[in-house]
């Protein structure tokens, strides 16, 4: 039995191993650079929404970082990041990375390219699931009630818009 539980350890580390050396080497210099770098960026959304916010940890800040600079630049897609984001940074800014994350994945899981309010109603659905987790350690706020409690009445799109 404790071989069972060691093997499947080993297994969920190898799973969730990251690699922030090769997120680091990544670089954009040409518009084809963002396409053919976009698995290991969508690699990179996705560790920042499975890991708690912590804003020591050092293969988060390569994933951020290199997901910030994918945002940036990409010529495939265009990021607004409007007012509700902003009330939730004004109490937490760790809440923006997270945000960016989750416009990235949604933008990189999607089969169409989806609108800018697609973009930002469904990455909100995924930051709020993230921020609701208390093993994620994101500080509960007036603000960030407020966007949950908009969700659960089925008025994201009103708070958003608000």
């Amino acid at each position: 039995m404790k071989i069972l539980v060691l093997l499947c350890l080993v297994a969920l580390q190898t799973a969730w191993a990251q690699d922030p050396e090769k997120w680091q080497a990544v670089s954009f210099t040409s518009a084809a650079d963002y396409k053919a770098n976009e698995t290991t960026v969508l690699e990179c959304a996705n560790f920042i929404l499975n890991v708690a916010a912590e804003p020591t940890n050092p293969a988060r800040k390569s994933a951020l970082a290199l997901v910030s600079q994918w945002m940036a630049g990409t010529p495939d897609h265009t990021f607004v990041i409007g007012e509700a984001i902003g009330r939730l940074m004004n109490e937490n800014e760790a809440v923006l990375g997270i945000y960016m994350a989750a416009m990235t994945k949604y933008v990189l899981e999607s089969p169409s390219k989806p609108t800018g309010k697609d973009i930002e109603l469904n990455a909100f659905e995924m930051l709020l699931k993230y921020c609701e987790d208390p093993r994620n350690k994101v500080p509960s706020t007036r603000e960030l009630k407020r966007a949950i409690k908009a969700r659960e009445k089925g008025k994201l799109a009103d708070y958003l818009a608000s």
